[in-house]
């Protein structure tokens, strides 16, 4: 009798081949017709999220004793997801330049439920809230990662305990608890930038778009926590030579692959790629196919988005601070450059 572990792994095996197939002639579809690079980049970014959850969940549930080491890229790279999605929706209203003029134009917005019954409603209309909103996103791509190496570190000495949610000792637990906090803030980000802009933003039917991101990393997310929860009140338990632990991880992998399948299903709804395709008889310049795949999987907007949104603005409140540390003898310049004074 074949067992339980072997069908799991052989139904998770048939829906990764059948949803990285579908994921990779979407993306072929977009790179044939590679006509709006701006836009189409994020979307192919977005695109590989379900080839690479399904692959790697795959991959977990065959080397479930390494599956912490493997799930490792699918949790950078569901948080490179979601800054790709926020930079798509910015994209699609124009730019920053254009989004801050949509924003400018913005009455206050209350927060969602409810957080509305404590909090002012939020003005959308200043300065900083897009950067705000870019900041929230941004800071799931750093930490996401941070805290998959502090969990690696910890399960190489021992400390991690994948699975002990309410265990103070856990490295699971802080590790966990921050990247809630983090994947909450970046969810709330992007759900506040669109309601603010979402009558702008209707053309484009970012509903089902959220949705689909939401699905996969947030649901994703919860679903983990829901197994480990089930492992703690023994609902689940060893099963032969797989602990308690492998168990959970080996089903929440299982369950990843069946998911893929039905998210590679609605991308092509939702990021689809008829938009693009330019009429026949249309003057075109053709972009070779390298070319495209080239500049969709190139990172550098990343670090220049990373650099101008959180490195400059500490930077610059760093050697404020410092200048502002009464040293005897130093020179303060005034905000036209001229010296003023010296301390």
């Amino acid at each position: 009798m074949v067992e339980k572990h072997v069908i799991a792994f052989i139904v998770a095996g048939v829906c990764t081949v059948v949803a990285t197939v579908l994921s990779a002639g979407h993306i072929f579809l977009h790179l044939t017709n590679f006509n709006q690079p701006e836009t189409q980049r994020y979307i192919m970014r977005i695109l590989l999220l379900v080839p690479i959850y399904a692959i790697d969940s795959w991959l977990s549930l065959y080397f479930h004793h390494w599956s912490l080491y493997l799930d490792t890229v699918r949790d950078v790279y569901e948080a490179y997801v979601i800054y790709n999605f926020f930079s798509l929706l910015i994209t699609y209203l124009g730019g920053v330049s254009s989004a801050s003029a949509v924003l400018a134009r913005k009455p206050p917005l209350k927060h969602p439920l409810p957080l509305r019954w404590i909090l002012q409603p939020m003005d959308v209309a200043s300065p900083g809230f897009l950067h705000k909103c870019k900041l929230g996103a941004l800071q799931f791509v750093l930490i996401k990662p941070a805290m998959a190496v502090v969990a690696v570190v910890c399960e190489a000495t021992g400390n991690y305990h994948e699975g002990e949610i309410l265990d103070y000792k856990a490295g699971y637990l802080y590790v966990t608890f921050i990247n809630n906090v983090a994947v909450t803030t970046a969810m709330y980000a992007l759900v506040v930038f669109y309601l603010s802009t979402k009558a702008e933003l209707a053309p484009q039917q970012p509903m089902l778009k959220f949705l689909c991101i939401k699905a996969v990393v947030f649901f994703a997310f919860w679903q983990s926590i829901v197994i480990a929860l089930l492992v703690k009140i023994d609902v689940i338990h060893d099963a032969g030579s797989w602990t308690s632990e492998d168990v959970a991880t080996g089903l929440q992998d299982f369950l990843i692959c069946v998911e893929m399948l039905v998210a590679a299903i609605f991308h092509r709804f939702a990021f689809t790629h008829a938009p693009y395709v330019i009429v026949s008889g249309a003057a075109t310049h053709k972009t070779p196919l390298l070319a495209s795949a080239r500049s969709a999987m190139s990172v550098a907007d990343v670090l220049t988005d990373t650099h101008q949104t959180i490195v400059s603005p500490l930077t610059a409140a760093s050697v404020s601070a410092i200048n502002k540390i009464p040293i005897p003898g130093r020179r303060r310049r005034g905000a036209d450059g001229r010296i003023v004074s010296a301390l």
